[in-house]
């Protein structure tokens, strides 16, 4: 079980940085196939938007940290998914948010905790995003470097669209809806929020998520610094409370 370490790091973290005091940690069971996710929420807020977050199918791994810091700071609270597993949730695996079934299970937990249905989102990263999309109920989605090659788009609601420019291919026959916003993020590859490795400017291999095989993914901060600004200004545009 991953989350005695996970909560351990957390409230190192807080004790560290006079920001985080102010953020409740909580490591929840959700329903399968979700598992496993890790809430935090802005103690400031009375009931804030929740932000469901879906990693890739390797699970957290740190890339959602940049995000769910900008969006605390916007009054959001973030539950990420992809942590493992307990005794009551085995078999959902580090892959849960990938899932067939698992952005329904979040949304039925978050419902079931508390948050107000118009104040729920989905954002996905690469394969992630990719599952927001194409199992959105109406909810703003917004789908992190998933590519634009035969995307799942949903018939209905609004879905935001971050991809670095670099790899922009088959970004134009992306259908013209208003309440579809593709943002391309200027000299920027894929998967721009990876973390760095212990080898200074080696790419990381990411899954593909179009397709088999795998992409080199470089960090790079200042890109991800502008993909949560973006994302967080565009949440909290349609994210209501109670």
């Amino acid at each position: 079980m991953r989350a005695a370490p996970l909560l351990g790091a957390l409230l190192a973290l807080a004790l560290g940085a006079p920001a985080w005091s102010q953020i409740a940690v909580e490591i929840v069971t959700l329903p399968a196939p979700a598992g496993l996710a890790r809430l935090l929420r802005p103690a400031w807020v009375t009931q804030p938007p929740l932000v469901i977050l879906l990693p890739e199918a390797a699970g957290d791994d740190g890339r959602d940290e940049a995000y769910a810091e900008t969006l605390l700071g916007h009054g959001m609270a973030t539950l990420t998914l992809g942590l493992g597993e307990d005794d009551e949730t085995h078999g959902t695996g580090l892959d849960a948010a990938t899932r067939p079934g698992t952005p329904a299970a979040a949304r039925g937990w978050a419902r079931d905790a508390g948050f107000a249905t118009t104040g729920i989102a989905m954002v996905g990263f690469g394969h992630g995003g990719r599952r927001a999309l194409a199992e959105a109920a109406g909810e703003p989605v917004a789908a992190l470097y998933p590519r634009c090659h035969d995307l799942p788009l949903p018939p209905a609601g609004p879905v935001l669209i971050l991809q670095g420019a670099r790899d922009a291919g088959g970004c134009e026959a992306m259908p013209a809806r208003p309440e579809i916003l593709l943002r391309l993020l200027p000299d920027t590859g894929h998967g721009w929020d990876v973390p760095a490795g212990s080898r200074p400017g080696a790419p990381a291999l990411l899954p593909d998520p179009a397709g088999p095989g795998r992409m080199a993914a470089f960090h790079d901060p200042e890109a991800t610094g502008m993909a949560a600004a973006l994302l967080a200004e565009w949440l909290s545009q349609r994210l209501r409370g109670p």
